[in-house]
């Protein structure tokens, strides 16, 4: 868990932000629980629990960027 506020609270901050709001966030949390996996999943672009697996970080990546890659292509 962070110290100085919760990644719920870094997320809005760099969204809200029009200068960052296009970069892509990625929760990876030791929160377990239902309410968090949903959120995370639906308002960022990643959501990955503690333990974690190299690879499911790496598929994460491969997604972003390809999903990335598609928007600057197609407009």
């Amino acid at each position: 868990m962070m110290t100085e506020m919760s990644g719920w609270e870094v997320f809005d901050k760099i969204k809200s932000n029009p200068s960052w709001a296009h970069i892509p966030v990625v929760f990876l949390t030791a929160r377990t629980d239902n309410i968090a996996s949903e959120y995370g999943s639906v308002l960022a672009e990643g959501f990955i629990e503690k333990p974690f697996d190299i690879d499911k970080i790496i598929d994460c990546l491969h997604t972003i960027f390809d999903k990335e890659e598609t928007v600057t292509l197609d407009g």
